[in-house]
């Protein structure tokens, strides 16, 4: 699957380019369960979204399974 880089420019074609390299939270479901994961977005293609976990676990999700994308605060991190 050939990913598109994405950029936290205005220019970008996207959803998602607004997040880029910034810590966020994506609330993701999968069947009947709920799950925040904490990392960065990385990319996307037209059907998912590269994602890091823990500075060096890359996945791709698929964007149906993204509910939301929440700006991870620094509070949030401590606790």
């Amino acid at each position: 699957m050939d990913m598109q880089t994405v950029q936290s420019e205005a220019s970008v074609q996207g959803v998602y380019g607004q997040w880029a390299d910034q810590a966020v939270i994506l609330q993701v479901k999968s069947a009947d369960l709920r799950v925040p994961l904490r990392g960065v977005i990385l990319s996307e293609t037209e059907r998912s979204v590269r994602f890091r976990v823990n500075d060096s676990w890359d996945i791709d999700i698929y964007k149906h399974m993204i509910l939301a994308v929440e700006e991870e605060s620094w509070m949030e991190s401590i606790t």
